[in-house]
């Protein structure tokens, strides 16, 4: 996937409402993406866009265990307490807990945005040796 370019937000006036949002995704700023969206709900749900941007934070999620992933030296297992302290960094507003953790990351490896599988045993996320973060515009999320 591509983002737009902030210069064309600035061109037609969208980049107060949508400049932060897409730096968010960018970055896998979890914590950000959420207080725009909050801030916006009204205007996203009067466009019919709201569910588009709720369908989008799975890539903001997706995104942020990538970071780690490189952070980690791309070393192809990640502890959930890693991926968790992450989420916390990036400030993330809900409670999330271990369990939590565990279900979005089973969302991602089932929609396909990310290549592995857990252990709930081990507490750990084991990802694909090979393409562990397909390219965004080769996943088809499902459902």
């Amino acid at each position: 996937g591509k983002a737009p370019a902030l210069q064309l937000l600035s061109a037609f006036g969208l980049d107060s409402m949508y400049s932060r949002l897409v730096q968010a995704v960018i970055n896998g700023n979890i914590g950000a993406f959420d207080r725009e969206l909050e801030k916006y709900t009204q205007t996203f749900v009067q466009n019919g866009t709201y569910m588009c941007w709720q369908r989008l934070r799975w890539t903001v999620l997706r995104t942020l265990v990538h970071s780690v992933y490189s952070l980690m030296g791309s070393h192809h297992v990640l502890r959930l307490s890693t991926v968790l302290t992450a989420l916390q960094v990036a400030g993330i507003q809900e409670s999330f807990d271990e369990i939590r953790l565990e279900f979005a990351l089973c969302a991602l490896i089932y929609q396909g945005f990310i290549k592995g599988y857990l252990s709930h045993e081990k507490r750990v996320l084991v990802l694909s040796k090979t393409d562990p973060f397909p390219k965004l515009d080769r996943v088809t999320a499902r459902q």
